[in-house]
């Protein structure tokens, strides 16, 4: 009986490691680094910006304070970030100096063009990101279809198990089952086909408790990345968005930056975004990375970090369109 006992429980035990160590990542083959679309809007902005500061040769020097009476603090800002701030003080010059209807035209017309590549800019850039969200999403929506299946398997297979070998063990005790005329032999038989039934079925209740898969996902074109390192070097931002998103601004009282601010909000979702904290490290190479194996709630995290990041990026809209409304009306209280 000592025999028996020692051998139930180590056959246990052996499941339970084996349960255990079966863990690989799952490899989805569906997507790759070109399903969403590259934004190279920051290069044709560079370009055009670069084209245009040609032309640009008006005096700024004393258009300040009464640059305040035709733009708001806000149109002033992103005309700055936008590379068109001597722009609008010429307007402003042609204005109060009552210029020809047409050298006024012409710079709004500038203006303007400027302010829609600005806008093209920030959509790119935007679409980019909401494909890279979709990508996660479904990824995410992938894995937990493969969990739940495995799950209510292995759950209905530890179920199964359990109850027929436990009818059957006491229908070979009872002798409603002939295996042999040895009643001791017949015990033994039952005991081994419960002890079978068992293993079997603790092994996949355990498995059910520790379905944690993971996938493998790569992305070597890393937003998260650009804003963990606060440095552009990969050129994944133009130099507008850039420029705005290091713009520094005031929030309850205390002076911030765009992407501090997202980093703000990312420690808020429970995110390591300090040497200091738990697993800073671990989910940096995860998320600042090219990638690695994530598991249902690293992915649900991701998601929601560039879902923030995106509605930062979405600000230099606003404030695009305002300036794009002075330019032809003027500033409005």
């Amino acid at each position: 009986m000592r025999t028996f006992n020692t051998l139930f429980i180590g056959l246990l035990l052996g499941s339970l490691l084996f349960a255990s160590c079966t863990r690989k990542a799952l490899v989805i083959n569906e997507f790759s680094e070109d399903d969403c679309p590259i934004s190279d809007s920051s290069g044709y902005y560079d370009s055009l910006m670069v084209a245009s500061l040609e032309k640009m040769h008006y005096d700024t020097t004393a258009c300040g304070a009464q640059l305040r009476n035709r733009f708001s603090n806000r149109a002033i800002s992103i005309a700055d970030n936008l590379g068109v701030k001597s722009l609008i003080c010429e307007l402003q010059r042609l204005e109060n100096n009552k210029g020809t209807e047409l050298e006024v035209l012409k710079v709004k017309s500038e203006l303007q063009g400027r302010v829609i590549v600005g806008l093209a800019d920030v959509a790119s850039s935007l679409a980019e990101i909401e494909c890279q969200m979709v990508r996660t999403k479904e990824l995410q929506s992938h894995l937990s279809d493969w969990v739940d299946v495995r799950l209510n398997r292995a759950n209905s297979y530890s179920i199964l198990a359990g109850a027929i070998t436990t009818i059957a063990g006491s229908l070979i005790a009872a002798n409603a089952i002939k295996i042999t005329t040895d009643n001791d032999l017949s015990n033994i038989t039952s005991q081994t086909v419960v002890m079978v039934g068992a293993v079997v079925a603790t092994y996949y209740g355990f498995r059910a408790m520790i379905v944690r898969k993971t996938v493998k996902y790569m992305h070597p074109r890393n937003h998260l990345g650009t804003i963990y390192e606060k440095q552009n070097t990969k050129g994944l931002f133009s130099a507008f968005i850039w420029k705005f998103m290091n713009k520094p601004f005031n929030k309850g009282g205390k002076a911030m930056t765009g992407i501090e601010d997202v980093l703000r909000k990312w420690h808020e979702l429970g995110i390591p975004t300090s040497a200091t904290e738990e697993n800073y490290k671990e989910k940096l190479a995860l998320f600042a990375g090219l990638g690695g194996e994530y598991e249902i709630d690293d992915l649900d995290n991701r998601t929601e970090m560039f879902d923030i990041l995106r509605e930062e990026i979405e600000l230099i809209n606003y404030d695009l369109k305002r300036l794009q409304q002075e330019i032809l009306i003027g500033k409005k209280d």
